[in-house]
């Protein structure tokens, strides 16, 4: 079979004409053998019309042992003929490419040369096998665990700290101190959604609720009870706690929890005096909070 495919192409070389190819490119410059590589060269006997892609049958292509052809490719752009070759080498040194046919005209490729990887590096045996330095694939696992050490170091060192701190402290002072984050969890949670109905609770109901959410938290400070400021009025707040013995040197606070409250009993009862926007409702909410941060640190030092 091949020797009748070589014979057809010389009969046609020698009936139709033999061209040669003319200013060849090879990619990549230096190729060496097993190499997938790219000969493109012009051809100016051949004319073709404007805008023709051939694709030529390779197995129509008289085969050699010194390199696999994969693909050859005709155009035809600007009255010029380009042939590109795709081929793999498979021997050192000047090679030539079979010659193939294109409308009836042989068409020989220029020939190429192919490198030696020998020659280039000086080298001709393989070095032995290396280990991985890493199995393919667990780089991210690796990076991961890392993470996921450092993590739990920094959580432990936190805990730990905590906990320290946390028995060395006195009995009391942790009762103390959790019953401070209760109280205060519960009023900030009450003006929380307060603030959410500033828009739309009537204002004596508003500043009704905001009034009931401080007293109870002055009953939860300075007496641990709830309930012990929830009906009684401002001046009687005032004389109870300026007597209890918790508010010892804590006078100011007194006077603004004073003040604080006279506020809301004269926008509660005299509401055409005050307008109740929802800028004031947000700032009252916002001095309760203050206050309570005040009467909390006060308490702390």
């Amino acid at each position: 079979m091949r020797l009748r495919s070589f014979l057809c192409v010389c009969l046609l070389g020698i009936v139709c004409g033999t061209i040669s190819g003319e200013e060849a490119v090879l990619v990549p410059r230096e190729v060496f053998v097993g190499d997938r590589a790219q000969l493109t060269f012009t051809v100016s006997g051949l004319e073709l019309p404007k805008g023709t892609l051939i694709e030529l049958p390779v197995s129509e292509i008289v085969s050699s042992f010194d390199a696999t052809l994969e693909s050859v490719l005709v155009t035809s752009e600007s009255g010029r003929t380009t042939v590109s070759v795709f081929f793999i080498p498979w021997k050192t040194g000047t090679l030539a490419l079979p010659s193939f046919v294109v409308e009836k005209v042989t068409v020989v490729p220029p020939e190429v040369r192919i490198s030696s990887i020998i020659e280039k590096t000086g080298r001709d045996s393989l070095e032995p096998p290396r280990p991985p330095l890493l199995v393919p694939g667990t780089t991210w696992l690796v990076y991961g665990y890392i993470a996921a050490v450092v993590l739990v170091l920094v959580v432990s060192g936190v805990v730990i700290v905590r906990f320290v701190a946390w028995v060395s402290a006195d009995p009391r002072d942790r009762r103390s101190a959790r019953y401070a984050r209760y109280r205060t969890r519960i009023l900030l949670r009450s003006l929380k959604s307060l603030e959410k109905q500033a828009c739309t609770v009537p204002e004596a109901v508003w500043y009704g609720t905001l009034s009931h959410a401080f007293r109870v938290y002055l009953g939860c400070v300075y007496a641990s009870n709830p309930s012990l400021f929830a009906s009684a009025t401002r001046g009687e707040i005032v004389e109870q706690l300026s007597g209890l013995g918790a508010l010892v040197g804590a006078v100011p606070c007194v006077q603004d929890i004073d003040s604080f409250l006279l506020r809301i009993d004269l926008i509660r009862f005299s509401a055409p005096v005050f307008s109740g926007r929802v800028d004031e409702r947000l700032e009252d909410c916002a001095l309760v909070r203050a206050l309570a941060e005040r009467i909390e640190k006060e308490l702390s030092a």
